[in-house]
């Protein structure tokens, strides 16, 4: 490691993302920058964080997936919103390896296996793209729709997407993350 691979976190750590090490992933670090992110590249009618996204997507999941859904764009606080087009072989496997960190950081390797799971939080994610399209104007009608898409539905829950500001964003996402790892205060 030298001094030009490294990027510094809202927290002050020096960060590897290309050799990341477990103990420096902070989920302060998670929060903060995921609210600053803006989905979809900043291609929508109002700012939408990452963040935001990430707590939706935990609440359309069951219970025992709900802090894997909380963390699925965790990476993101790292290498940003790449959109899913340009993220070239070499950028997926340092995202992989990231994502493999922070579910060991938070105790979640069980699911990086499990592929039940991991197609449920990707179906999510999925619907709710479709959601947040149409909430956000994007033009949803152009967008890959998959067959059993219920567009009442998709209309009925775009009202989920708020666009809130980001520093409101960073406290929901916290407060959902200490709800779901520590229940009972």
């Amino acid at each position: 490691m030298n001094g030009t691979d490294w990027i510094m976190t809202f927290t002050g750590k020096h960060f590897y993302p290309y050799s990341p090490i477990v103990e420096d992933i902070d989920i302060q670090d998670i929060a903060h920058a995921l609210s600053q992110i803006c989905r979809f590249g900043g291609h929508c009618s109002r700012f939408y964080s990452v963040a935001e996204h990430s707590i939706l997507v935990s609440i359309r999941c069951p219970q025992e997936l709900k802090l894997v859904g909380l963390l699925h764009d965790a990476a993101e606080a790292y290498l940003g919103d790449v959109p899913t087009p340009l993220k070239q072989e070499w950028f997926q496997k340092t995202e992989h390896n990231l994502m493999m960190a922070i579910y060991k950081r938070f105790d979640l390797r069980r699911f990086r296996t499990d592929q039940s799971s991991i197609d449920l939080i990707k179906k999510i994610d999925s619907d709710l793209l479709l959601i947040e399209a149409n909430a956000l104007d994007m033009h949803p009608e152009e967008w890959a729709v998959l067959p059993d898409t219920d567009w009442k539905d998709i209309k009925d829950c775009a009202i989920l997407v708020q666009g809130i500001e980001p520093e409101y964003a960073e406290r929901l996402f916290m407060a959902h993350f200490r709800l779901l790892t520590n229940p009972h205060p």
